[in-house]
């Protein structure tokens, strides 16, 4: 038989590096970072009576500056004789 939770687990993070958004039913959840940093995210759920608890440590690194040709001039220079 399917496994359920007690209630919706519970997520939370560390260090605030970014946006954190759990599913309204507590399943799953998505990380938006928005700044280069550590933090920890954790859940907890409860299981037939029984918490269970989970963590992951997220790395944020900062993307490097790329830079990107956006035109050319192309000009004629004359030859010497």
């Amino acid at each position: 038989s399917p496994v359920a939770p007690d209630s919706p687990p519970s997520w939370s993070n560390s260090v605030a590096i970014g946006t954190f958004a759990p599913a309204a039913d507590g399943l799953s959840a998505e990380f938006f970072p928005s700044t280069p940093g550590t933090t920890q995210i954790n859940i907890s759920v409860v299981v037939g009576g029984a918490t269970f608890s989970a963590l992951l440590d997220v790395v944020v690194v900062p993307v490097p500056v790329v830079q990107i040709l956006s035109s050319v001039e192309i000009t004629s220079v004359e030859a010497s004789a």
